[in-house]
This record gives C-alpha cells, structure tokens and sequence, in this order.
C-alpha cells in the first residue's frame, strides 16, 4: 500500500483535529456553564470533521483523488489549440 499524499494527510490531520477542538470546547463550556445547545452543536460539528476525515482517508485508500496539472507558462495557447479541435461545433453531426 502506498503511503497517503502528504497535502492529504494534512487535510485529513487537520480536519480530524478541528473537529476533536470543538468538541472539547463544547464540553468544557457544558460543564462550566451548563450549556446543553452549544455542546450539541459542537457533537454534531465533530461528527461532521470525523465523517469528512474517514471518507478522505477512504477516498486516499481507493485512490481516487482528483490530480491537478499545471501548465508551464505559454502552455496554455497549445491547450486552447487542442480544445478548439474537438470543439463540437467542427465535430460532424454523427459524433
């Protein structure tokens, strides 16, 4: 198996984290000042960032994260080219 990407991993970390962060910010507040609707709030934004962190982590695993190409400068004239060519206006009417 081939180790996750690191700018993934680090989304996954970070994401995992944010959600553990609030909370234990809604549990503190709950225990301080009894306050029953943010500690809900802040349980249903951790299900949330720990929902988002196993599909990444899944997502990772199946490998099908999206890749992003970048284009060296004064490539994009040659990519307009390439686009122009399969544009369906030259297409036939059978393609």
């Amino acid at each position: 198996m081939e180790p996750i990407p690191k700018p993934l991993l680090r989304r996954l970390v970070l994401t995992f984290l944010v959600g553990i962060g609030c909370f234990f910010t809604g549990l503190v507040f709950f225990l301080h000042q009894k306050d029953i609707s943010f500690f809900t709030l802040s349980i249903l934004l951790f299900a949330g960032s720990a929902i988002k962190a196993l599909l990444l982590g899944l997502q990772s695993k199946r490998k099908t994260t999206r890749s992003v190409l970048v284009f060296p400068t004064g490539s994009i004239s040659g990519l307009q080219k390439a686009s122009r060519l399969v544009s369906p206006r030259s297409c036939p009417k059978q393609c």
